[in-house]
This record gives structure tokens, sequence and C-alpha cells, in this order.
């Protein structure tokens, strides 16, 4: 590494040393295991080739593994030098990011005790990032996905994700949405979704049936197509929090069943209880809304082609 200045005062470097500086020079890792103070995550098996220029580090090939994850980077380490060596400097990262399997459970695992995993969710100040993610498999509790592709960054501690596509519950989905970090304590989170030809069983079982009781995995089954808006707070442990939940969404549900779903039975003066216990139906096309956390037929006469 070659770093060229004059300096006021050596035993203080100012944030103006090292934008006038003129640095540059290589760096080669190979089979580095890292750790960072008071997390629990353990990367194994960095390699890597950077280029200094300047304040910032070029990322020719950084790639890794933290438990049952893999990581291949590309791009640019913006402000590094200052950020590593003057407090309170900023960092932004721009770069392609590829996986062959991300478990997002891996990389916010706070601690593991007798109840199971617990999480720890934080947004850094003075980190920020720019990142086209390719990852072949993903996956965080129990949702997965294959084929995701979008961007998403990090500024100012607002996590957003961009025109990201990928192939879940045995159909697509295209999704946009942030989380809003700046309160540490309490997270927004808020996303639009638009679901092609989705299992709709595994769609309310994945995401936890939206908080909500009234309606569940149990009771549904069918092929949905939908456009949704989700929003809700979260807490740090990644614990939602049911009074804020508000889902509202345009669905068509085709080759659907209703499985012992208990507001059908007010219908028995008209059909006899066995008849509603197992209702199936060829297309529903409606709109709902799950608020408060309880669920609501916006609409309430669906369209049903038997």
């Amino acid at each position: 590494m070659q770093f060229k200045n004059t300096l006021k005062s050596f035993r203080q470097f100012t944030i103006r040393d090292f934008i006038s500086s003129k640095t540059s020079g290589l760096l080669e890792i190979e089979d580095v295991d890292l750790q960072i103070k008071d997390n629990p995550v353990i990367y194994t098996h960095l390699n890597g080739s950077f280029k200094f220029s300047n304040k910032d580090l070029v990322v020719n090939r950084f790639t890794g593994k933290f438990a049952e994850s893999d990581f291949s980077m590309k791009g640019y380490f913006i402000n590094m030098l200052a950020f590593a060596f003057l407090p309170d400097e900023k960092i932004k990262i721009k770069a392609d990011f590829i996986s062959n399997n991300l478990k997002l459970d891996n990389l916010l695992k706070s601690t593991q005790n007798e109840n199971g995993k617990t999480y720890h969710l934080q947004f850094s100040k003075n980190i920020n990032f720019d990142l086209n993610l390719d990852l072949n498999n993903f996956s965080f509790n129990k949702f997965k996905a294959q084929n995701l592709q979008g961007k998403v960054m990090m500024n100012n501690q607002i996590l957003t994700l961009k025109h990201a596509t990928l192939l879940s519950m045995d159909g697509k989905t295209s999704l946009s949405g942030l989380i809003d970090g700046t309160n540490p304590d309490k997270f927004w989170l808020n996303c639009d979704a638009t679901l092609t030809n989705v299992d709709i069983y595994q769609l309310f079982y994945q995401f936890g049936n939206f908080g909500q009781k009234a309606i569940t995995s149990d009771h549904i089954r069918g092929i949905v197509n939908a456009q949704i808006f989700y929003q809700s707070t979260i807490s740090p442990s990644l614990k939602i929090s049911p009074e804020s939940v508000y889902t509202y969404g345009d669905i068509v549900i085709n080759e659907g069943e209703l499985v012992n779903f208990k507001p059908l039975y007010k219908l028995s003066k008209f059909l006899k209880n066995k008849e509603l216990e197992h209702v199936r139906f060829s297309t529903l096309q409606n709109q709902i809304q799950i608020k408060q956390p309880e669920y609501c037929w916006l609409k309430m006469i669906p369209i049903l082609v038997w």
C-alpha cells in the first residue's frame, strides 16, 4: 500500500488528510476467518482481491461463507479508509451480491437458547449500501424462495427493496418495500407485492397467517393471483405487533377450497352444516382487509363460479 500526503499533525489525522491524500495498492486475502466483537456470526473461508483507490476500496473479488450461507461480491467500498480509521465516518458499499444459498436466519441470529432462535435487527447509522441481488436460494424462518433478483439499498437506516422478483410457493412474486429502522425500538415495515399462480395455503403458512387467526392456512386451499399491500411494525427481535398489521389486497383464487371456515356456518339455515365444512369453488374474486388484526371481507358478495 502507498500513502502520500503532507500532514499538519502526525498525531491527529483528519478527514481532509484522507480526501487530499493519494493512496494506492493491492490487498489479497486467502482463507480468512472473522468474527466481529459482540456478534455471534462467524465468517469463514473469506477470499478476495482488492485495490486501493485513494480513500475507496475496489472489490475485484470477495467470497466467503457464514453458517449455511455463502456470498460473492464485486464492486466498491466507498470511503473505506476514513470509515476504518476515523469515528463517525460513513461507508457506502456499491456492489453486485450473488449467493447460491442465503439464509437470513444465519445473518440476523443473536443468541440460541432452550426456547429456540432469537434475532436482533439493527441498522447502523454509518453503513449504507446499494446492492444488485442475485440469490439462487433464499430463506428466512418458514419462507423459502428461488431465483431472487432485485436491488436492495440502505440509506440513513432505511432499508429499501426495489423491483424484486422471485419464485416461491409454486408461483412467482414481484415486490417492493422498505423497513424504516430510524427508531431502534420499533421498525416500520411496508411492501407491495404482486402474486402470480401462488399456492395460497403456502402463502398463509409461510407468512404466519399475516398476524391474524380468523382465516389461516388450515382453512384455505387454491391458486391465488393478487395485488397485496402489507404494513406493520416489528421489534428488533422480529416480533410483529398484531395491532399494527394492515393488509389490503385484490385477490382471485382459482380451484379453491374453504375447510372448516366457521363464518360460513351462518348459512346453515339454507344449507346443511356438513356441506359447509368443505366448500369447493372454481373461482373466487374479492377484496380483503386485515386490520387490528381482524379479517374483513370488504365486498360481502364474492363472485363464485362453480
